[in-house]
């Protein structure tokens, strides 16, 4: 029997020591990202298997809403909903079609 790694999710924390705000590998605010440089803070970039790890480490965290599939069913099935692997969950409120044709009625 193999023991297979836990799956890791790249995670970036922006302002992580004034206003901490997380953000997943897809989402559009990552180009606001600053290295840390000699003299400057800078934000904070890392990977975790369980997003309780970003909130123990970032005490006050905001998890941005790009984290939603994470949240709700957990970092491997982000990762493959992220790789196109399977589909995405259906949005709160979106219906499907149950029999019929899939556009609606003609």
């Amino acid at each position: 029997m193999e023991n297979t790694p836990a799956e890791e999710l790249l995670v970036v924390v922006l302002c992580p020591g004034l206003a901490p705000e997380a953000h997943g590998p897809s989402c559009s605010f990552r180009h606001l990202f600053l290295p840390p440089a000699p003299g400057r803070e800078g934000d904070w970039s890392g990977t975790v298997s369980h997003l309780d790890q970003v909130r123990e480490r970032f005490p006050g965290v905001l998890l941005h809403k790009c984290l939603r599939d994470a949240l709700q069913y957990g970092i491997r099935r982000a990762n493959a909903i992220a790789l196109s692997l399977e589909p995405p969950p259906p949005a709160d409120g979106e219906r499907r079609p149950r029999g019929g044709h899939p556009y609606g009625r003609s």
